[in-house]
């Protein structure tokens, strides 16, 4: 399955969750019609929501949860421990909902444009400028700059008027999130701050994380500072949320880097998880 010579796309996607044998479900549909697949790993009573692929571009965070759920099942069968973690144990103690490609049709987009760095959906939004945090304000940002449909960061005419991520924000508000994490690339860096709702928990899980994986904490500023999902959750629920940016170099990231990238994503998904 890994590394990839090509992007991760959603028919793969579809065809590793059914080869694993995992129990998943879609929580609605991409703009052209494509499932926006879910599944969940644990019973335990932490709640944490964890997604992947907001952008076209960074596709390669889809790969990272399903190989980590492959990883927690192999594990689970087998009774032992990952990087150290008693995963049955974590399974006892939370549930993890994974939606590992918010965004199938920008990666269909993308795959296909190679040449071109495409992080917007069919539409031309960045999802991830879509949520209800700040929009106003960054409305005026991108009329001042002229950002328009189809270009990187045009957050859409309002906000959650992507299917994408109302999909997302009713499956945030129908379920007690505990955390939310959001996997991006690039720049091995981990933003957990999100203004003044910032709950005081999150620096400190942030350097946990970050003395796992080397990864360095960070703090979004500019233009990254509106319209962001984890914005949106810690402003309305007030609770911790990390965006993982994974790997270093230019999106698309290579296929052949999935190895190295992953194995500094894992300690930090298991990690979260007896954290959140």
């Amino acid at each position: 399955m890994y590394p990839f010579r090509q992007a991760y796309t959603h028919k793969r996607l579809t065809n590793d969750l059914k080869q694993l044998g995992i129990s998943f479900f879609t929580i609605g549909k991409s703009l052209s019609g494509r499932d926006l697949y879910l599944f969940k790993i644990g019973n335990g009573a932490k709640q944490i929501f964890i997604n992947g692929a907001h952008h076209g571009a960074e596709w390669l965070t889809a790969p990272c949860l399903i190989r980590f759920a492959e990883d927690c099942q192999q594990a689970m069968q087998k009774n032992r421990r990952l990087c150290g973690f008693n995963v049955n144990a974590l399974s006892a103690t939370a549930t993890l909902h994974i939606l590992p490609m918010v965004n199938p049709d920008g990666i269909e987009i993308s795959a296909h444009n190679p040449e071109k760095v495409w992080q917007s959906n069919a539409r031309g939004v960045d999802l991830n400028h879509n949520y209800d945090a700040g929009f106003s304000a960054y409305k005026k940002l991108e009329k001042e700059q002229g950002i328009t449909a189809g270009t990187t960061r045009y957050s859409g005419m309002y906000p959650e008027s992507e299917p994408e991520t109302r999909a997302v924000c009713d499956y945030v508000r129908s379920n007690a999130f505990d955390m939310c994490i959001a996997l991006h690339s690039q720049g091995e860096v981990i933003y957990y701050d999100y203004g003044k709702d910032t709950p005081p928990c999150s620096y400190s899980i942030c350097k946990a994380l970050c003395a796992e994986s080397g990864y360095l904490p960070d703090k979004t500023e500019g233009f990254a500072s509106y319209g962001g999902l984890n914005d949106w959750f810690v402003t309305q629920y007030k609770k911790p949320a990390f965006t993982i940016e994974i790997g270093k170099g230019k999106n698309p990231l290579p296929g052949y880097l999935f190895d190295s990238i992953y194995q500094k994503v894992l300690p930090m998904l298991l990690l979260a998880s007896f954290l959140g």
